[in-house]
């Protein structure tokens, strides 16, 4: 284990790769996994081929499980760049009876996490900014504090400070405490709604 270590945030970084320090390697990896399977299928060597698959499926699994929907995402995206290659190679008959079963025993053994721990990692993490960006009135609201959200992001003395006015101007164009989290609310319980519909009828939920 690598320890805690402090997160650095760069305005000319993507928010995907600042969040998510470990996405883009991880995703180039798996990319050059997937590539192995590829040379390792035509120079025959089919256990090699399955070897590479069961490593990326390992790495979508270990993606999934990581707290917010960022996590399972890329994790998805793994599992489906390598079962799409397997397709291909089943096609072009590339693998042989041992390595099919040891791509089917790979799939059994690292299956992707569940969703909805996905869901409720980001809702913790929701929650933990709003706890540090906004004020408690102790009845639940509040209003965002000034330059709070830029010191959170990292972002504090890169944006020109605000007058007074346009404090007192926020607090009343920026949506409360409350009403954020209830916006948030809303939307994770539409996503975990079109999670529990078939696929037939997902996508369905945030329609007017």
């Amino acid at each position: 284990a690598r320890g805690l270590k402090p997160l650095e945030v760069s305005c000319d970084e993507y928010m995907m790769n600042s969040v998510l320090s470990d996405l883009r390697p991880v995703r180039e990896l798996a990319k050059a996994l997937v590539a192995r399977m590829r040379l390792k299928a035509l120079a025959r060597e089919p256990a090699e081929t399955a070897h590479s698959f069961r490593q990326c499926l390992a790495i979508a699994q270990t993606m999934s499980l990581q707290p917010g929907v960022l996590g399972i995402l890329a994790g998805g995206s793994i599992h489906s760049l390598a079962n799409e290659e397997v397709r291909h190679l089943l096609i072009e008959d590339l693998l042989d009876e041992a390595a099919c079963r040891d791509v089917l025993l790979s799939l059994d053994k690292f299956p992707l996490g569940d969703i909805q721990l996905s869901l409720e990692g980001e809702r913790c993490c929701f929650m933990d900014a709003i706890q540090r960006t906004f004020t408690d009135d102790g009845s639940g609201d509040g209003h965002m504090v000034d330059d709070s959200a830029d010191s959170l992001l990292g972002f504090s003395g890169k944006t020109p400070p605000q007058s007074p006015l346009d404090r007192l101007l926020g607090r009343v164009q920026h949506a409360s405490r409350l009403e954020t989290q209830q916006a948030f609310e809303q939307f994770l319980e539409g996503a975990q709604q079109e999670i529990s519909d078939p696929l037939c009828t997902r996508w369905n939920q945030f329609d007017p």
